[in-house]
């Protein structure tokens, strides 16, 4: 990994792959070869989808998925054309025309989907692994999607700053890990008590 990693933003994975700065790196909407499709000899020969390794024990992977929602706000301007959209666009016929449309950035949910050959088409370096990952293996959501406190772990960035402080402030692991998980336990402990 570039030292400068641990500073990376959302896309930052990204650009630092296509700029060849990086050999491999975690890429769970696709956009990656997805931003490649239009260059054949890229796309084909140049970059692969592979799936996880094994666990250090020889267990299989269970891969992260992230479910996205769509939201109206009880503000918007127009909520009923809003739900009226929704109910046209989860009809599997047009979701399913979009998610390609996306170019399978995207994996559907709805399993008569998945027999689209679109998602099969071992032609396709990418696509093909990717939905094998999500037809034939455990997966586990998010943890962001199970519990709010999750969510403000990541935008806090505690496991970034916990890399930092053994990078560059000098900590051993095992205190930056304890401060790391100091402070997930207050945030947890905040959440419950709004919850309340």
């Amino acid at each position: 990994m570039p030292p400068n990693a641990v500073n990376w933003l959302n896309s930052d994975n990204n650009t630092n792959f296509l700029n060849r700065k990086t050999l491999m790196t975690i890429n769970p909407t696709m956009s990656i070869p997805g931003s490649q499709q239009e260059d054949e000899e890229i796309y084909l020969n140049q970059i692969r989808t592979i799936k996880f390794p094994n666990n250090p024990n020889g267990a299989e992977p269970r891969y992260l998925v992230s479910v996205k929602k769509p939201l109206i706000f009880t503000s918007s301007a127009h909520p009923k054309l809003a739900k009226e959209f929704l109910s046209y666009l989860i009809q599997p016929e047009n979701l399913g025309a979009y998610i390609k449309g996306s170019k399978g950035r995207y994996f559907p949910i709805m399993s008569q989907l998945w027999e689209d050959p679109f998602w099969h088409d071992t032609k396709d370096p990418h696509i093909s692994v990717a939905s094998q990952q999500f037809t034939q293996y455990q997966t586990h959501l998010f943890e962001n999607s199970i519990n709010p406190a999750y969510s403000q772990v990541d935008s806090e960035n505690i496991w970034t700053k916990a890399m930092q402080k053994v990078l560059i402030d000098g900590l051993s692991p095992t205190e930056a890990t304890d401060i790391a998980i100091k402070l997930i336990k207050e945030i947890f402990a905040r959440w419950k008590t709004t919850e309340a």
